[in-house]
């Protein structure tokens, strides 16, 4: 079982390179004459941010529309700026910053690819996790997207923004340091040190309409990974313990409790942490069913967002860990490990965390281990504190001088609160 969801996983955390972000709703028209006429093709639309020549971060959609033309012969082509278009098989992929765009296929034929959203869209990059909020000023729904890209260094902050081609900001209270008259802009917002206050308001022109959005500062503490600050976590839950011999299997449940110290930056992205795990409860010599388990990991990690929904971080561990039994049979070990953290973030206060790691690299006892555990998080607010709902699967296959391989496996549920 734990095989399973240790390889599920990590088949899981690849596979999330290849895969983007649905965003908004999408319609394709076909020119039909002097009309366009609604398709419907399967299309799949994404975002990305990327750096421009100008040092500023723009963000853009992209969509991969499927049909039923061979399209590797033809020529595609779009006159609409800084859009591309490239074509395989019986797919093409347009990326552009603008509403609208325009495409030129095959036999003459033309598309016109509309983004369209039934709710506002703020794609979110770093500036929420620091306690900088993009608020819509009233209720109006807004039919386009804005990206809000944050960078801090050196206790100073950069806000990057970016907005479609086909919408005007008309007015800013902030001057920009980069991007006059384009649909991106930088703003060098210095020091940040007044809490729960405006930092600037911006308006939006798109179709004849205004939209109003202002920039706060909900915390007048800004850290460049804030989610690294010294912040402790402390558990309790309970589950399984077993270990398995050629001759026998012993079983027991226990009690469990977790005490950790979060990452904490050590420089730029990398940060490092440490957990202290262990059940509850003596063995018993007695009752050879009895089983302790003590472990404490530390570990260096390096942060790496892939989009704003979802955060990759690999990770170099150090593992002491031990195990008893009434049988007399266990094992104490300290080895080095590798593996993932990520976090999938459904809403802004909702996340789900997914911790891969094994320590069977090298080492003339563990012949196979995995560590997988996966917890829903509830955060508090805009802050980094809150309550986790973790499930922790863990095995050891250790041999001895002897060449007796023993099974050890814990299976735990727990409680978490983060402070």
């Amino acid at each position: 079982m734990i095989n399973q969801i240790f390889y599920f996983l990590l088949f899981l955390v690849v596979s999330q390179f290849a895969l983007a972000q649905n965003v908004g709703n999408f319609q394709i028209s076909e020119r039909q004459g002097e009309v366009w006429a609604p398709i419907n093709l399967r299309t799949k639309v994404t975002y990305r941010w990327l750096n421009n020549q100008e040092g500023a971060r723009e963000i853009r959609w992209s969509a991969i529309v499927e049909t039923s033309w061979n399209l590797d012969y033809s020529a595609s082509s779009t006159a609409t700026p800084n859009t591309t278009i490239r074509s395989k098989g019986n797919r093409f992929l347009v990326e552009t910053s603008s509403m609208e765009t325009i495409v030129s296929l095959a036999g003459n034929r033309q598309l016109k690819l509309q983004w369209r959203s039934s709710k506002p869209l703020l794609v979110d990059d770093n500036c929420r996790k620091n306690a900088l909020a993009f608020l819509a000023e009233t209720s109006i729904s807004t039919p386009f997207y804005i990206g809000v890209s944050c960078i801090f260094k050196n206790e100073q902050a950069t806000l990057h923004l970016s907005f479609p081609n086909d919408v005007e900001l008309s007015r800013s209270s902030l001057f920009e340091t980069i991007g006059k008259g384009e649909s991106y802009r930088v703003y060098d917002l210095k020091k940040i040190t007044a809490a729960k206050t405006a930092l600037g308001q911006f308006t939006f022109s798109y179709q004849g309409k205004n939209y109003n959005y202002s920039l706060f500062s909900q915390r007048g503490e800004t850290n460049e990974n804030k989610v690294y600050r010294s912040r402790f976590t402390a558990a309790l839950g309970g589950g399984a313990l077993s270990l398995k011999t050629v001759a026998n299997t012993y079983k027991d449940t226990k009690p469990f409790a977790v005490l950790a110290l979060r990452p904490q930056t050590l420089f730029s992205q990398l940060a490092a942490g440490i957990n202290f795990e262990s059940s509850i409860g003596s063995v018993e010599s007695a009752n050879v069913n009895t089983l302790s388990y003590f472990q404490v990991s530390g570990y260096a990690t390096f942060r790496l967002p892939i989009y704003s929904a979802w955060e990759f971080q690999p990770r170099l561990y150090y593992v002491v860990s031990k195990q008893d039994s009434g049988s007399g049979i266990g094992y104490q070990t300290g080895q080095f490990g590798v593996g993932f953290w990520n976090e999938f973030k459904f809403t802004d206060r909702f996340s789900l965390w997914i911790e891969g790691m094994t320590e069977a690299i090298g080492s003339p006892v563990i012949k196979e281990h995995k560590f997988v555990e996966i917890s829903l998080f509830y955060r508090d607010d805009v802050s980094e504190a809150g309550w986790t709902l973790a499930g922790q699967f863990q095995n050891y296959t250790v041999s001895d001088a002897l060449a007796n391989v023993r099974k050890f496996d814990q299976s735990f549920v727990v409680v978490k609160r983060s402070f």
